[in-house]
């Protein structure tokens, strides 16, 4: 009994630290709620979910719970900050995924149109994959690319941004490497700001008129 015991609580604590690792522990306070910014998130489950094809894919799709703070909150704390300047905003969420893309890590060169290998997988972006394949995300780095669509005060946007990374050589975890949290948070924030530019403009009446 006590050897069970035993087994059950080293297997948990091994379960603890592999989660500890395999999640990104970003170094960003979020933006102070200032009511600015709503966002409502249209996501089903399973488009929240760890996804990766097989141990030979350099495409990674982080669940919901391998970012920390969560990427919802990560846009809005980038969205409040171009609110500042553009106003109240209001964003439903139909596609949000941060993605690692590790060609160099993988030492798997070749992997070929990585923007149609990433539209493959989404669900509500694939009527339209240009602002994807426009990325031209480079085989020879590894980056973190972050996709987003849905409506921002009620119209269509779709956005997808990728910061590359370089981890240190003696990094522990990945996932925990400066160089890669920054990818993170940067290719989040590039987003919001790509999504914010797309808002129609107001109509500014003609002199005179």
């Amino acid at each position: 009994m006590r050897y069970g015991t035993i087994v059950c609580i080293t297997f948990a604590i091994l379960v603890s630290a592999c989660a500890s690792i395999t999640t990104a522990h970003l170094d960003e306070v979020p933006t102070p709620d200032d009511g600015r910014v709503t966002i409502t998130d249209l996501r089903t489950a399973k488009q929240k979910e760890h996804r990766r094809d097989s141990n030979f894919s350099a495409i990674v799709f982080l669940g919901d719970a391998e970012v920390k703070p969560s990427a919802v909150l990560l846009l809005k704390s980038a969205l409040q900050r171009q609110a500042q300047v553009a106003g109240k905003l209001s964003l439903e969420i139909s596609e949000l995924r941060v993605i690692d893309f590790f060609p160099v890590r993988l030492r798997a060169g070749g992997q070929g149109l990585i923007g149609r290998a990433i539209m493959d997988t989404l669900v509500d972006s694939k009527t339209d994959s240009a602002f994807i394949e426009h990325l031209a995300v480079p085989e020879s780095e590894n980056s973190v690319i972050c996709v987003v669509a849905g409506k921002l005060n009620g119209s269509p946007v779709k956005t997808a941004m990728f910061r590359t990374y370089k981890e240190s050589a003696f990094a522990v975890s990945v996932r925990n490497d400066p160089s890669f949290k920054k990818a993170v948070m940067t290719s989040v924030e590039a987003c919001a700001e790509d999504l914010v530019s797309q808002m129609p403009q107001p109509v500014v009446p003609a002199a005179g008129s």
